[in-house]
């Protein structure tokens, strides 16, 4: 059972296969939980875990909740532009922000100017002609929507603010007889013109991750074709547009990335976090837990948390002592959980409960809770 392919594919309001072909109303499904990922460790350790807690703040009215950024002091919570909750970090309260158009999983999230939320992308990856173009904005402070479209419709790309500009990467495309390619499209939004202008990528990626570090793009990772991976990382200047380059030793496909002191951790489906100079781009590979379902970078406390989809240990890493703690948490975490840490606060939100097998695959159930990690 290959539990990505299912997340890529699933859609809230209307249930498909593996291969995206809708999946009748009336079919009896049994519901299949997903089991506990056994545990790893790529390295000799005799340290005590660290116990961490998870405190639930509160249960999301829709599950599959695959995003989750900051903006103006809130947390939203989202998986497209028509399901959309916020959790008010000073006065712990949630609200909706009015949907925005019909159901559509949207691939990529971020936030320009401090209020405005940008929604991009989505799709199924076998039907490119359900390809998304639209951008979904929706301002904070004004509490309303507009719209624009990226130069192609993409899914599996990743979104990036610099400044005044929006950047939108990557992802898959479809050809001219509706093949699916992978992209190399950067679209670029200037928030203070409305404009949009386009760029390239050198090496064409889907599903990768994009950080920003003093004005540079560092896209990471990815995939280059259906069971193709990337071990590259393109660094971008916004201002100049000057490229560099550099390539992981270990670590390939799907990773994510945070920054902290100049440094970039990235980690993905291994038990590598590399730790990469954001200026010279010299890197070190760190060995900590295995991961088989990916990872999600985080920093909280100066210290870089590595926490593992499917697992209830995750890696603490201290870059000034240069020292590993492996944190334990009581529950495993979620696949395809949204994962944020805010103001040195970890938030965890839905992910994947169970899966109801069908002939070609199965249906996910999804999670609405949302917790508070603590260490």
């Amino acid at each position: 059972m290959v539990l990505v392919t299912i997340l890529q594919v699933a859609c809230k309001k209307e249930a498909r296969d593996l291969q995206g072909i809708p999946i009748s109303d009336s079919d009896t499904l049994p519901v299949e939980v997903i089991p506990p990922e056994p545990v790893v460790y790529c390295s000799a350790s005799n340290q005590a875990p660290v116990n961490a807690t998870l405190e639930k703040i509160g249960q999301l009215s829709g599950g599959s909740i695959a995003m989750a950024v900051e903006v103006s002091g809130k947390i939203v919570f989202s998986k497209s532009a028509s399901m959309i909750e916020m959790y008010d970090i000073n006065s712990k309260s949630w609200s909706a922000i009015p949907t925005h158009g019909a159901y559509i999983d949207r691939d990529a999230i971020t936030v320009a100017n401090e209020n405005k939320l940008f929604f991009a992308g989505g799709g199924y990856f076998w039907f490119p002609d359900e390809y998304n173009s639209v951008v979904s904005i929706y301002d904070v402070s004004t509490n309303t929507w507009s719209e624009t479209n990226l130069s192609k419709p993409r899914m599996g790309l990743a979104a990036v603010t610099v400044g005044n500009k929006v950047l939108f990467s990557g992802g898959y495309e479809a050809t001219n007889d509706y093949d699916i390619r992978v992209s190399k499209v950067i679209d670029v939004y200037d928030v203070s013109t409305n404009e949009w202008s386009v760029d390239s990528l050198q090496e064409g990626r889907a599903f990768h991750d994009a950080v920003e570090v003093n004005g540079k793009v560092y896209f990471a990772g990815g995939e280059n074709s259906y069971q193709g991976r990337v071990n590259t990382v393109e660094v971008y200047d916004v201002v100049t547009h000057d490229r560099n380059y550099t390539s992981f030793t270990g670590l390939t496909g799907r990773v994510s990335g945070n920054s902290s002191n100049g440094e970039i951790f990235w980690a993905g489906n291994s038990c590598i976090t590399a730790a990469m100079n954001a200026d010279d781009l010299s890197m070190e590979n760190l060995y900590g837990i295995q991961a088989n379902n990916g990872s999600k970078v985080v920093v909280k406390d100066g210290k870089v948390l590595v926490l593992k989809y499917g697992l209830n240990v995750f890696d603490i890493y201290d870059p000034q002592q240069k020292t590993w703690h492996v944190g334990k948490l009581p529950v495993p975490i979620r696949l395809s959980a949204a994962i944020i840490s805010v103001n040195n606060v970890v938030y965890i939100a839905g992910g994947l409960i169970s899966c109801s097998p069908i002939p070609n695959g199965c249906i996910p159930v999804y999670s609405g809770e949302v917790f508070r990690l603590e260490l």
